[in-house]
């Protein structure tokens, strides 16, 4: 959504994000590489992006609307969860951003942090090769 609040929707309401800036924001934002299966689970709980090959690269291309309306349900459904973890509503809470993955050991493939010990990557299923 941060990404797209400069670009103009289209008459449908649909917004182009150039793929390399979305990814690029992602890994110094959040902290995560995407893959396919990021998409394939999004769309699995009905988000649906389209990605469309442009002269320039790579466009993902998604619906404002639906995604503002996704966004307000996450946030209610987070706020549910900590309800049910604590017991009680803390009005003063304050708002914590999502923390960046630490400099462990990570997939040649993806560069996705894996465990000591993992024999694949939980991201895009990696064979780990033991170390000599």
């Amino acid at each position: 959504m941060k990404l797209s609040e400069n670009e103009q929707p289209d008459r449908f309401g649909i917004v182009g994000v150039d793929f390399a800036k979305f990814s690029e924001f992602c890994k110094e934002e959040i902290g995560i590489n995407l893959n396919n299966d990021h998409f394939a689970r999004l769309e699995g709980k009905g988000v649906f992006m389209k990605r469309k090959n442009a002269g320039t690269g790579v466009v993902l291309q998604f619906e404002v609307k639906e995604f503002r309306s996704i966004l307000q349900s996450w946030k209610m459904l987070r706020e549910i969860e900590k309800w049910n973890e604590k017991g009680f509503v803390d009005m003063d809470e304050k708002e914590e951003k999502p923390k960046k993955k630490s400099s462990g050991p990570s997939c040649p493939a993806c560069s996705a942090e894996v465990q000591a010990g993992a024999k694949f990557c939980h991201e895009c299923g990696h064979k780990m090769t033991a170390a000599a």
